[in-house]
């Protein structure tokens, strides 16, 4: 997750939790798996890959504008943030 983030945006991040999963069958023989991660940004200055026209920071309340799963939609505003940021459960560095 580190690599792709630094090879997408080119910022470093440190994961501290995974928020939540999915898996998607696009097709009988073709499942997409996605993991969502709460992480520390290390660096701030984004700078997106060439295979990105670019980036936007959304609200947690706006992103049925952005997603059009219905699934990551429901999943993303069910999630509770204050145990989402409780620091006492994290990855073990």
């Amino acid at each position: 997750m580190k690599r792709e983030v630094q090879e997408e945006l080119g910022v470093d991040v440190k994961p501290i939790k995974v928020i939540d999963t999915w898996n998607f069958m696009h097709t009988k023989d073709f499942q997409i798996t996605g993991i969502f991660y709460l992480v520390d940004m290390l660096s701030s200055n984004i700078k997106i890959s060439e295979e990105h026209e670019g980036y936007e920071w959304i609200s947690i309340k706006d992103i049925g504008t952005y997603f059009s799963r219905d699934i990551f939609v429901s999943k993303m505003k069910s999630w509770n943030w204050n145990l989402i940021l409780d620091q006492s459960v994290k990855f073990r560095n």
